[in-house]
C-alpha cells in the first residue's frame, strides 16, 4: 500500500476540511438551537462569548477564514515542489501534529479579529467561492469522462446490453431532472414581477440545448471521441442547479414561490455541501485535482496519448518485429541492480521522481473550498459596515450574479473543451 502515500495525504486533508466544515455548520446554527441560551451555560467558553462573534454568520466566517489562511500559506510554502526529494515535500506529507496545532491556533486567533476585518474578506470569499464553482464543474466533467469511458469500455468488452442501458439510463435521468427542474422554475419562480428570473432560466435552457447538440456533432465526435451526451447531461444538471441556487439567493422573497419561507436556502445549502463533498472526494482519490486538468495538460483526458521518444522507439520496434526496450523496462533493469532497501524506499514513495499532483494548486483549491463553504453556511450573505448600526450581515444581488456568471462560465468552459480539439488540433504537438 506504500504507493498510495500521495492519496492518503489528500485523504487526511479532506478529512480536515470536513471537520472544520462541521464545526462551522454547528456554530452557524447555534442561534437557532439555543434560543433560550440554557445550553450555552453548560458549554465552556461559549457562555461568555458575544453572539455577534461566536455564533451565526461571523463565526462561520472566522472558522473558514482560518482554514483558508492555512491552505494559502501551505500553497505559498510548497510552490515549485516537483518531487518528494525536495525537503519541503515533508511538510505536505508529514508534520501532521504541528500542522493541526497550527490551524487550531489560527482558528482560535480568528475569534479575536474585529468584525470589521471581515467586511473586505467577505468579498474575497464571495469571489473565491465563484472560482470553486468552476473547479467543481471541471471535476464533475472529468468524473463524467471517466464514467463514460469505463462503461463504454465494459460494453465493448462484454457486448452486454446492461452497460448500454445503464449509460443511456443515467444520461436520460439527468436530462429528465434538468427538464423537470426547469419547468418547475418557470411555473413557480417567474411572473410579471420576476422578469430577471425568466431571463436566467431561458438563457440557461438555450445554452444547454446548444452544447448538447455540439456534443453529438459528427465533426466534434471525430476529433473528440470521448465527448458525448453523458458529459453534457452532467453539465446541464449542474448549470440548472446553479440557476436555481442563484434565484434562492435573491434578497427578496417576491419571486421565490413556495420557497419564500426559506426552505429553498436549506435545500440549496444541502445540495451545495453534497456537491462539494463529492468534488473533494473525487479530487482526493484521482489525479483530477492536478492543475493539468484545468489548463488542458491532461493528454489522456483529451483522448491523446503522448509518448516519450524512448517509448515511441519501443513501439516502432515492436511494430517492425524487432526487439526493443521501453523506458519503463530499462528502469526495471537498472533498478534490479539496486539494493533491496532502495527498492523498498522507492515502492514506499510514489512521488520520488515526480509529484502526482501540484501541491500548491491542491491547497489553493482547498482554500477556495473553505470560502465556498463560508458562502453556503451563511446563505451567501455579505458583511458590510452600516454607519447607522455598525457591522451588518445580509444577502444581496452580488451573490446572485456570482452564481449566474459562474453558471455561464461553466458552460463556456465545457463548450471550449468540445471545440478545442477541432480549433486547435496540434495543441499537444510540443509534447511529442
Amino acid at each position: 500500500m506504500g504507493h498510495h502515500k500521495s492519496i492518503m495525504t489528500r485523504v487526511v486533508y479532506a478529512f480536515q476540511l470536513m471537520v472544520w466544515a462541521i464545526l462551522a455548520w454547528i456554530l452557524s446554527n447555534l442561534p437557532t438551537w439555543t434560543k433560550d441560551n440554557w445550553l450555552l451555560a453548560h458549554i465552556p467558553g461559549l457562555s461568555s462569548c458575544p453572539a455577534e462573534i461566536c455564533y451565526g454568520t461571523m463565526a462561520v466566517y472566522r472558522i473558514t477564514f482560518a482554514l483558508a489562511v492555512f491552505h494559502l500559506l501551505m500553497a505559498a510554502v510548497l510552490l515549485g515542489v516537483k518531487s518528494s526529494r525536495d525537503c519541503r515535500s515533508t511538510l505536505q506529507d508529514g508534520w501532521w501534529f504541528f500542522k493541526l496545532l497550527f490551524v487550531v491556533l489560527i482558528t482560535v486567533a480568528a475569534f479575536f479579529i474585529p468584525n470589521a476585518f471581515f467586511v473586505p474578506y467577505g468579498w474575497v470569499a464571495l469571489f473565491g467561492a465563484g472560482l470553486f464553482i468552476l473547479i467543481q464543474l471541471v471535476l464533475l466533467v472529468d468524473f463524467a469522462h471517466s464514467w463514460n469511458e469505463r462503461w463504454v469500455g465494459n460494453y465493448d468488452e462484454t457486448q452486454s446490453r446492461v452497460w448500454a442501458g445503464l449509460l443511456l439510463g443515467s444520461t436520460l435521468t439527468m436530462y429528465l431532472i434538468s427538464i423537470v427542474g426547469t419547468i418547475l422554475m418557470y411555473v413557480f419562480l417567474t411572473g410579471p414581477e420576476c422578469g430577471t428570473n425568466t431571463m436566467f432560466i431561458t438563457i440557461n435552457l438555450i445554452l444547454c440545448f446548444v452544447f448538447t447538440i455540439f456534443s453529438i456533432h459528427p465533426r466534434l465526435q471525430d476529433k473528440n471521441p470521448k465527448a458525448g451526451l453523458l458529459q453534457s447531461a452532467v453539465v446541464t444538471l449542474y448549470a440548472t442547479y446553479l440557476v436555481w441556487s442563484a434565484i434562492m439567493s435573491e434578497p427578496s422573497d417576491t419571486c421565490k414561490g413556495p420557497f419564500a419561507s426559506g426552505s429553498g436556502n436549506g435545500i440549496s445549502t444541502f445540495l451545495g455541501v453534497a456537491i462539494t463533498i463529492i468534488a473533494v472526494i473525487y479530487s482526493t482519490i484521482t489525479a483530477a485535482g492536478s492543475s493539468n486538468s484545468f489548463v488542458g495538460g491532461d493528454e489522456e483526458a483529451q483522448g491523446q496519448e503522448v509518448k516519450s521518444p524512448a517509448d515511441a522507439e519501443a513501439t516502432e520496434g515492436a511494430e517492425a518485429g524487432t526487439p526493443s526496450t521501453s523506458t519503463s523496462e530499462k528502469s526495471k533493469l537498472i533498478n534490479s541492480s539496486a539494493a533491496p532497501e532502495d527498492l523498498d524506499d522507492e515502492d514506499a514513495d510514489d512521488e520520488a521522481n515526480k509529484t502526482s499532483y501540484s501541491y500548491s494548486f491542491f491547497h489553493l483549491t482547498y482554500a477556495m473550498a473553505a470560502m465556498y463553504l463560508a458562502m453556503l453556511f451563511t446563505n451567501w450573505k455579505t458583511v458590510h459596515d452600516d454607519p447607522t448600526v455598525g457591522i451588518k450581515v445580509d444577502a444581496g444581488l452580488v451573490s446572485v450574479w456570482v452564481k449566474i456568471v459562474s453558471a455561464w462560465l461553466t458552460i463556456l468552459i465545457y463548450v471550449w473543451s468540445l471545440l478545442a480539439p477541432v480549433l486547435l488540433p496540434d495543441r499537444f504537438a510540443h509534447l511529442l
